[in-house]
């Protein structure tokens, strides 16, 4: 992968139970019993009013034509009887009906890629370890899942790259850390998503694979960062 190929790649809370869905963002199963929320002002799908959308033979629809139709509520203004875009559980777009609402209070609010929403509020785990399952969110973060954006993309939860993409490729990386005396720890080596953040010492947040465009580093078939010819790799500093 070439650095120019980098470069070009670079361009208060409701919660809502379905009938026979556990999330609006969620697959089909039975409805989950929980007090964890999005905020108030998050958008929810609501299914197309266009009655030409019927099921096929099999029960699945036609999901291009689908989302090219929806159309979003607040999910504050969500009512009981009111009919969203949910997955049945084997992952299709169809409709379900509202059974409920509810209404919560929450002194810490999780920003997963600019949906708020409730650390312990669980999401359909679409790729690693619990796939398949129902898991809070900081669970699926920590074990590098993944999850299934409302256009059908299954998206890494710690990057918020396309699983697939060039942000979700591992590359090699070495870390240590300062002590207290100023000292530093032996380098550790393992791997990481090339699409991680992290926070460099000045507060900015960066990608490594940002940090690779504006270098001109490109990335060997083996995973290992290159630098241009001439030119050394530099030692970076994140917290």
């Amino acid at each position: 992968m070439s650095a120019q190929e980098l470069q070009e790649w670079l361009q208060t809370t409701n919660t809502v139970f379905l009938n026979n869905a556990g999330y609006i963002f969620g697959f089909g199963g039975t409805p989950y019993q929980t007090n964890h929320c999005f905020l108030s002002d998050t958008p929810i799908q609501m299914w197309p009013l266009d009655p030409s959308i019927k099921p096929r033979a099999d029960g699945s629809h036609d999901e291009k034509l689908v989302l090219s139709k929806v159309w979003e509520k607040l999910i504050s203004e969500i009512k009981t009887g009111d009919v969203v875009v949910a997955y049945d559980s084997q992952g299709r777009l169809g409709p379900k009906r509202v059974l409920r609402t509810m209404i919560n209070s929450s002194t810490h609010i999780l920003d997963f890629w600019g949906t708020g929403t409730t650390p312990g509020h669980a999401y359909h785990c679409a790729d690693g370890p619990l796939k398949g399952e129902h898991a809070p969110i900081m669970d699926i973060l920590r074990r590098d899942g993944a999850v299934m954006r409302s256009n059908s993309k299954t998206i890494r939860a710690a990057t918020n790259c396309e699983v697939g993409s060039m942000g979700d490729m591992m590359i090699h990386a070495s870390a240590r850390k300062q002590t207290p005396d100023g000292s530093w720890t032996e380098p550790k080596q393992g791997k990481v998503r090339f699409g991680t953040w992290i926070i460099l010492p000045d507060g900015r947040h960066m990608s490594f694979m940002e940090m690779a465009a504006n270098e001109g580093w490109r990335v060997s078939d083996d995973g290992y960062m290159v630098a241009p010819e001439g030119r050394a790799l530099k030692r970076r500093r994140w917290r």
